[in-house]
């Protein structure tokens, strides 16, 4: 029996299918540790709410391909939830905090929104082309996490500014299909990785997520 098994494993184990990837979605989750003045974290209460206004402050340029548009390029806001904690939506990117206990640093992670795996999806927050109205700004994935891993790029990499990782912070990915369960395919081939590859993620996760006591009063 346990050879079957491990045959079925090995089969499954990484290889790409048929199954169509145009409803598949995902969406990640960054954990850092975020390290910032005395007087800018008392300004904001604590640090995660300094890179939440950060974050919903914040405007990126993005290219303008309409052929009438002599700017070339326009400015907007990321989707981002702003100020709000605890009340999550996951039309929008979201900020949560294990522990701001120490008045210049804080633990946090940065939720991102729904992503399409395929093509690009239409902003949530609405906002539409300065030189075109009714042309709805629209992100690819791709472009999404570059400008917001841009901007705390460079908000952290000021003097008495800094944003680090430990051996307690990570980066998930979360895939999924909509509303829906995931096709019977892939999950037999992520089950199949799972476990033929289960001593390498033991080797590089730490214990609590190994033994599944993955409690956030405990981060640092």
């Amino acid at each position: 029996m346990s050879s079957n098994i491990d045959i079925d494993n090995a089969s499954a184990a990484g290889q790409r299918d048929n199954t169509p990837s145009e409803g598949l979605t995902f969406g990640i989750e960054l954990e850092f540790v975020a390290l910032v003045p005395k007087k800018i974290a008392a300004k904001h209460e604590n640090v995660p709410n300094y890179v939440r206004n950060l974050l919903s402050k914040a405007r990126v340029a993005r290219p303008c391909d309409n052929p009438k548009c002599k700017k070339k390029e326009h400015k907007f806001f990321l989707p981002v939830q702003g100020n709000i904690q605890g009340i999550y939506s996951y039309d929008l990117w979201n900020v949560d905090d294990y522990d701001h206990s120490i008045s210049t640093s804080g633990s946090m992670e940065l939720i991102s929104r729904v992503q399409k795996f395929e093509g690009s999806s239409l902003c949530p927050k609405g906002q539409t082309y300065p030189c075109d109205n009714t042309r709805v700004l629209e992100w690819t994935w791709r472009e999404e996490i570059k400008a917001f891993t841009d901007v705390l790029g460079r908000a952290f990499n000021k003097d008495g500014y800094r944003a680090l990782v430990n051996g307690r912070t990570g980066f998930h990915v979360h895939i999924g299909q909509g509303p829906k369960g995931l096709p019977l395919p892939v999950v037999r081939g992520l089950t199949g990785t799972m476990l033929a590859l289960e001593r390498c993620f033991d080797s590089v996760l730490p214990t609590n997520r190994i033994s599944g006591d993955n409690n956030h009063s405990s981060y640092p």
